[in-house]
């Protein structure tokens, strides 16, 4: 369950809201959506998303049975604690004056916990009542949220000025459904996610006579500051709430990109350094503040009179991939063109308006004129890939998700426009360590329209294309992609032309043909993770650990991957394509670590972790035509380095090339 924005319930009226749900039977997996809605039934605001899955509970009963005698000794360690002093015991009428809940939802009778070690145990019991659930909300709800008492309710964490918001959870899985009238011990121990406090998570572990019966698996926490929480909060009865819909202060998790400051730059705006601050709203700034903090309000989902000049950024929620929505939003309304290595520089509103003061004056009314936002119509006929490819359409409850995109280079007066499909973790943020590639290029980086919903087999290459063709309605076309994200800009490529749009360039970034390739192990993923590669990422100077959609949407996108079947271009109708090879792999040295060989590793995992030798099609002329394309290598390079700097440079002289472009 991922939480993106909050439903607030208010007091104006009734508030419409849906849950969709895209069942898939085959492989008894769906994907369910939480959504308000307006008058005319249209989705206004996405709140929730989750996946369902219907599975044998054996096979969890048997393993979870493994290790609950530790969990049961940490019971009996916490209310043995009592006695010593190492924890704390609370009944439910005191529980619940500190932590409120309306009745209905107050099931703890008793907790022990431990406020230094974030540990806690304690009993539930739900009476039964008169309404009918087939899951009730009441039994989930107290079996929970322990976790949000032991993190509002600790010694060792700094509560005086921030609170700790529920982010959502990885699993909840139930060998047998919740029960009321019956005695419930649940545990959780929560720990830090990453080298700070700003976000913890722990698994829920809920017993039924000391068995075992369901697990909440990653119950995420993330700081917030008291005074955001303050802004996002319901007003007092009688004052008039912006939205009923206020955006979550967490904002979805992060992609894996390292954001490194670029070594070249492509904008004029001076830096000045900040006055004292003063704690003025932001009314009396004109022109292009006035615009900028206006999109800034609107993506956080505040009200523009708590943007003062002392707020900072972060704790407001400005994540990296926040960040890259703002800097796009600047780029195509304002034709601002910030990297986001500068934007990373500014701590506070006051930074950012300093930095924009020195352009105001150059700034005119006509750049607030901004590109329609609104995307055409999802394709839903038939497309003439098979069965098995990337493209594959089939009925489903829902409607096709839209991609989305964000401007990551230049503004739409450049000449060129070039589209970037995203790598297999779905998100535009890996291509935002690359330098300008071109002052008079605009960049547009492309998201998976399952960042944060479980990919289902519909078309996904339809998606992209819908939003291309938004951004840039006629050809020519530039189409690029790195790692898994160029065969998705190859599969869009041959359907555009089939349509008979021109595709000018077709640039293939260390992206293997896919045939055989095959999935990658678990082991793979966990070497890339603990070697700082696989979805590393940093914001500034704070390195965080990769989320855990990422590795996901990352694992079902090479399910697909794996599947997939390309269909070569028709005879005299493929582009001008470019492949550009990292000469190295991960592993260059020998005495570099790396996994032990087994006779089965997949072609993709040798591909990955050895140093390359042959820097031809490889593959892809099968699909392409061997005249049609040219090959080059970037030294000193692997598959993950050749996207970061210093060798970011080179790479984006070799796009600059293969496009023509000066």
């Amino acid at each position: 369950m991922a939480v993106e924005k909050a439903l607030i319930v208010g007091d104006t009226g009734p508030q419409l809201f849906r849950v969709s749900l895209d069942m898939d039977w085959t492989t008894m997996h769906s994907s369910v959506r939480i959504f308000s809605v307006g008058a005319s039934g249209k989705q206004t605001t996405l709140h929730a998303v989750c996946d369902v899955a219907v599975e044998n509970p054996s096979s969890h009963r048997e393993s979870w049975q493994s290790h609950a005698y530790l969990i049961q000794r940490g019971i009996k360690q916490l209310i043995q604690g009592v006695g010593d002093g190492t924890a704390h015991m609370i009944r439910r009428g005191l529980l619940y004056k500190i932590f409120s809940n309306s009745s209905a939802f107050q099931g703890i009778e008793q907790v022990w916990f431990d406020s230094e070690g974030l540990e806690g145990t304690g009993k539930v019991f739900i009476l039964s009542g008169k309404d009918t659930f087939a899951l009730n909300p009441y039994c989930c709800d107290s079996l929970g949220h322990i976790t949000g008492f032991i993190m509002n309710c600790s010694d060792s964490l700094d509560l005086d000025d921030h609170v700790y918001i529920n982010h959502g959870w990885r699993t909840l899985r139930l060998v047998e459904p919740y029960q009321c009238d019956v005695q419930y011990q649940i545990y959780v121990k929560m720990q830090a996610a990453g080298s700070d406090d700003s976000t913890y998570s722990g698994d829920v572990h809920v017993l039924r006579d000391g068995k075992i019966i369901g697990i909440c698996g990653g119950v995420t926490f993330k700081k917030v500051a008291r005074k955001v929480l303050e802004m996002l909060l319901p007003k007092p009865s009688g004052a008039k709430a912006k939205s009923s819909a206020v955006k979550h202060v967490a904002s979805a998790p992060v992609s894996h990109a390292v954001l490194t400051p670029p070594s070249t730059t492509n904008y004029s705006v001076g830096t000045i350094s900040p006055p004292e601050p003063t704690e003025s709203p932001v009314d009396s700034a004109s022109g292009l503040i006035q615009k900028a903090l206006e999109i800034i309000a609107d993506e956080i989902g505040v009200d523009m009179s708590q943007l003062t000049d002392s707020t900072l950024l972060a704790d407001l929620g400005v994540d990296s991939l926040m960040s890259l929505t703002i800097l796009g939003n600047f780029r195509e309304e304002l034709d601002l063109d910030i990297p986001a290595a500068q934007f990373y520089e500014f701590s506070t509103v006051q930074d950012l308006k300093s930095f924009l003061g020195a352009n105001d004056q150059d700034f005119s009314s006509s750049n607030f004129e901004a590109e329609s936002s609104v995307s055409t119509a999802a394709s839903t006929s038939p497309s003439n890939h098979g069965d098995d490819t990337v493209g594959e359409v089939k009925p489903v409850v829902a409607e096709i998700p839209r991609s989305t995109s964000t401007i990551l280079q230049g503004t739409k007066h450049c000449s060129r426009t070039l589209f970037l499909f995203p790598d297999g973790a779905g998100s535009a943020t890996s291509y935002v360590t690359l330098p300008s590639i071109s002052p008079d290029m605009r960049v547009i980086g492309l998201n998976s329209p399952y960042l944060t919903s479980r990919m289902s087999s519909i078309d996904i290459t339809g998606s992209y294309l819908n939003e291309v063709r938004r951004r840039q309605p006629q050809g020519p076309y530039h189409l690029a992609g790195w790692s898994a994200g160029g065969v998705s800009a190859f599969d869009a490529a041959r359907q555009l032309v089939s349509e008979g749009e021109v595709v000018e360039s077709l640039i293939l970034i260390d992206s293997p043909n896919p045939v055989g390739l095959g999935k990658l192990p678990k082991c793979m993923y966990d070497f890339l993770e603990k070697s700082g590669i696989f979805g590393a990422f940093e914001m500034g100077e704070e390195a965080q650990a990769p989320p855990d959609w990422l590795f996901q949407h990352f694992c079902v996108f090479i399910e697909a991957l794996d599947r997939y079947v390309p269909e070569p271009f028709e005879h005299g109708m493929a582009p001008k394509t470019t492949i550009i090879w990292a000469a190295d792999g991960v592993c260059k040295n020998p005495d570099d670590p790396r996994l032990e060989a087994q006779p089965d590793d997949p072609r993709g995992m040798n591909w990955l972790l050895n140093n390359r030798e042959d820097f031809g099609p490889n593959g892809w002329d099968e699909f392409i035509g061997a005249g049609n394309i040219s090959t080059l290598a970037i030294e000193n390079a692997n598959h993950f380095t050749m996207m970061r700097e210093p060798i970011a440079s080179a790479l984006c002289a070799r796009i600059r090339e293969a496009m023509g472009a000066n």
